[in-house]
C-alpha cells in the first residue's frame, strides 16, 4: 500500500487487552498507530495495528467525509479485546477536535 502521511501517533488505552493477542502465559506487545495526512482543506485518518512483522489496517475516514470504512480483516482478526465502530468513531472524531496532539514535532 501506498499513502502519503504526515501524521502519526501511538494509542494507548486502559484497557491493556485491546488490539492484543493472547501468546503463552501473556499478551503480546502489539502497539495501535494513528497515521494520517493534514492536507490544505481536508484531514484523512487510518488506524492501525503494529503487530511486529507487519500492520493491520483497521479503519481509516477523511474529516470531510462522516464515512468510517472498517476493514474486514479487522473484524476477521482474533485479538483479546477489540474497539467497537462507536469507539473508532469517538476516537478519529476527538483527532479531528484536536488535530495538534498528533502534529509532527521538529526538534
Amino acid at each position: 500500500m501506498d499513502f502519503k502521511f504526515n501524521r502519526l501517533a501511538r494509542v494507548q488505552y486502559a484497557n491493556d487487552e485491546i488490539h492484543q493477542q493472547y501468546e503463552g502465559d501473556g499478551l503480546t506487545g502489539h502497539d495501535t498507530l494513528i497515521i494520517g495526512c493534514a492536507y490544505k482543506n481536508d484531514f484523512w485518518l487510518s488506524l492501525w495495528v503494529d503487530m511486529g512483522v507487519g500492520g493491520l489496517p483497521v479503519a481509516m475516514r477523511h474529516q470531510s467525509d462522516n464515512e468510517i470504512t472498517v476493514t474486514a480483516i479487522y473484524h476477521k482478526t482474533s485479538f483479546a479485546a477489540k474497539l467497537t465502530d462507536t469507539e473508532i468513531a469517538v476516537l478519529f472524531n476527538h483527532v479531528f477536535d484536536n488535530p495538534g496532539q498528533i502534529d509532527i514535532i521538529k526538534e
